[in-house]
């Protein structure tokens, strides 16, 4: 990973952070939405980040996290749990869903922000029976991200100073996902789940070594995977009951 993107990952902090993402969830279901990051082609300079992510958030809304995801230098994934959150914004006229983060890590900072009308009803399983709840069906907003290198101690090798940059935030509620993720008691339990289908696809946890060279299908690590990670109504494999 570079080195700019690797600064730029994140001590995703905020006040929501000193929650713990194993709490149970206050209704039944997590919803899963796959973000997509676009860099802006005018105005970045030095911009390196994570192609995508996917998010976990109580279905009523709260602290939620992250799974950030690259292609570069390899299939990789990181961990971020409880590192934004989801809420309801709503008017007589209209009610949106929002995504919120801040990412502070030294001298480099970032922003996420991302919004969608709610206009679409999922149904998911309870203790209670079948209960449905209307959601986004999507998200699009802006990631902003900067570095003045106050902090650096030395120039970078590669003769680079501070950074800036913006990226188009695009997400999809993944309806497959949603349903299988919200099997899990836990959000912790749901962010592992969706952790392993990125592993049998090919991805690894930055900084560790794939468990094993097999992933879906028999294929290599690195060869044959569905480069959409998660083709929409497949899933591959057998989410364990709550």
């Amino acid at each position: 990973m570079s080195r700019l993107k690797k600064r730029l990952f994140l001590v995703l902090a905020s006040c929501w952070l000193s929650l713990s993402a194993s709490i149970l969830a206050a209704e039944p279901g997590w919803l899963v939405y796959e973000l997509k990051f676009t860099p802006d082609v005018v105005g970045n300079l030095n911009f390196q980040f994570y192609t995508g992510a996917y998010i976990v958030a109580p279905v009523i809304g709260g602290p939620s996290s992250l799974i950030l995801t690259t292609e570069e230098n390899g299939r990789l994934y990181t961990l971020a749990p409880n590192a934004a959150r989801i809420f309801t914004v709503a008017s007589p006229a209209s009610r949106k869903t929002v995504l919120s983060a801040v990412a502070l890590n030294g001298s480099a900072q970032a922003s996420y922000m991302a919004t969608g009308e709610i206009n679409k009803t999922v149904s998911l399983p309870g203790a209670k029976g079948i209960r449905s709840f209307r959601v986004a069906a999507g998200l699009r907003g802006t990631l902003i991200a900067n570095d003045d290198d106050s902090e650096a101690r030395a120039v970078s090798p590669d003769g680079t100073l501070g950074m800036v940059g913006s990226a188009i935030i695009e997400g999809t509620l993944r309806e497959d996902l949603t349903y299988n993720a919200s099997q899990h008691a836990t959000q912790s339990d749901a962010l592992l789940y969706l952790a392993g289908l990125l592993e049998r696809y090919g991805y690894t946890a930055e900084g560790a070594q794939p468990a094993t060279p097999e992933t879906i299908e028999g294929s290599s690590s690195l060869e044959g995977a569905d480069a959409s990670l998660f083709p929409a109504n497949s899933a591959v494999e057998t989410p364990s009951k709550r």
